[in-house]
């Protein structure tokens, strides 16, 4: 389609840059990179780069007046913004060769912008400076191109679509660059070349590029202002004999951003011993720990949400554990192992509440126990915790789980075996058959009726 004449009166002073990327998913990025690095490793390589061009676009951004979207494949919208930010344009890049798919990001760029640049996300050599020269240049040609070692190019900057440009071209190869070239003189374009560059794409970059990639990717978390913030929130229901030790605990573990205990009307002393610490927030809700913990969630100021039940007491390193499990793409929460502690003549419970560490490894839909923590904007999307009498941890877990991935940090938690030897009967059929029952209200109604009260 070509732009009509109100559509080139309205077209904005501000330029475009389109940054092409791949959603990196293990075994469907990099795939040249897999048999050297394995199909983890290249999704994370492929990660890291696409992070550091981000943060090159942003920061051109602050100095020069450009409007930035990100053609993507291989992902969904809600990945996208959860992985790099709302700030930017998401657009796919839709079906076709890569010519196609960048003629139809240019025509579209085009519309409201007076030029428009797109480059890939494999260039760790490309800088600010290359950029300014590739928009600086337009005004004044029809092309600009910035030519790639391997044959190809890493940036191609147009103030018009010229199709010709983006047919024909043996995409991947080494003539590349050379068919474009012969293309532009054909059509007597005036044509501007930038400096020659590498892209890190096959497996013989790797030894000259890696080093680069990783430096760059040390001083962009270097440069984070702060870390992830955590609010930990903590269900209670008559929990004197427990809460003060969790509490203290957690100021031990580190600078969490915030506590929030969320009491369900205690008829104990557990507010009290809230109130031992002034930096805790005390919340009154009503009894039911789905309740509960959605009526903290909405108040928590937090990045990421951290649910802990008073007896279940987190290892040193936790922080740490969440940050690294969080870093890794496409995962919106995760959980800890399980390591339960009873008094010596009841050892009979640990092999038994194992079970539900082993079912939920295995599942990946841990259970409340295991200190379940989330991304806000993930808790937001599924609507925090369902409003159900008991199960609502598993539920929320399966739910969380059909939106990203859950990790599991190695470092377990210590939980308390009073509650199966409370109601045993309850943690059995938990371990054993809760996912099943849970299908089920009349299961849910039964468990309910075992655990003695609604929670």
């Amino acid at each position: 389609m070509l732009p009509t004449w109100e559509m080139l009166l309205n077209r904005s002073t501000r330029d475009r840059l389109i940054i092409f990327t791949r959603y990196p998913r293990s075994g469907e990025t990099k795939t040249r990179l897999i048999p050297r690095l394995g199909a983890d490793a290249a999704a994370q390589l492929q990660k890291e780069m696409t992070e550091n061009t981000i943060r090159l676009a942003r920061e051109f951004r602050s100095t020069h007046p450009v409007d930035l979207e990100v053609c993507f494949t291989g992902g969904d919208l809600w990945h996208l913004t959860h992985w790099l930010g709302s700030d930017l344009d998401f657009r796919p890049q839709g079906p076709g060769e890569l010519g196609s798919r960048m003629a139809r990001a240019i025509r579209r760029g085009l519309l409201n912008n007076r030029c428009a640049v797109v480059i890939g996300t494999d260039c760790p050599g490309l800088s600010a400076l290359y950029l300014g020269q590739a928009f600086d240049q337009l005004p004044t040609a029809d092309l600009v191109i910035g030519p790639a070692a391997d044959g190809g190019y890493y940036l191609i900057g147009l103030t018009r679509l010229i199709p010709d440009l983006f047919q024909g071209i043996a995409w991947g190869s080494p003539q590349v660059l050379q068919a474009t070239l012969a293309i532009a003189d054909q059509q007597r374009l005036i044509v501007r070349q930038l400096p020659i560059l590498n892209d890190l794409d096959r497996p013989a970059d790797l030894d000259l590029l890696l080093p680069v990639v990783q430096s760059a990717t040390r001083s962009r978390r270097q440069r984070k202002q702060t870390a992830q913030r955590i609010s930990v929130i903590i269900p209670t229901y008559n929990e004197e004999t427990t809460i003060t030790q969790r509490l203290h605990e957690l100021h031990a573990i580190g600078s969490f951003h915030e506590i929030i205990v969320a009491d369900g009307g205690s008829t104990d002393r557990t507010r009290e011993g809230v109130a031992q610490f002034p930096d805790v927030l005390l919340l009154q809700t009503n009894r039911g720990r789905a309740r509960q913990l959605n009526h903290a969630a909405s108040i928590a100021t937090g990045d990421v949400l951290l649910f802990v039940h008073a007896d279940v007491s987190l290892p040193g390193n936790a922080i740490a554990e969440i940050d690294q499990a969080l870093s890794a793409v496409g995962t919106v929460g995760g959980a800890f192992r399980i390591k339960t502690v009873a008094e010596s003549k009841h050892h009979w419970v640990v092999p038994l509440l194992g079970l539900a560490d082993l079912r939920s490894r295995y599942t990946r839909h841990p259970y409340g126990d295991q200190a379940i923590f989330v991304h806000r904007s993930a808790f937001a999307a599924i609507n925090g915790f369902p409003s159900v009498p008991i199960l609502e941890d598993l539920f929320f877990s399966k739910k969380l789980s059909s939106i990203g991935k859950i990790a599991q940090c190695r470092g377990p938690v210590l939980v308390s075996g009073r509650r199966f030897l409370k109601h045993p009967i309850y943690y059995a059929i938990l371990c054993l058959l809760a996912p099943r029952l849970a299908r089920f209200g009349a299961g849910l109604r039964l468990m309910e009726r075992l655990y003695g009260h609604p929670r």
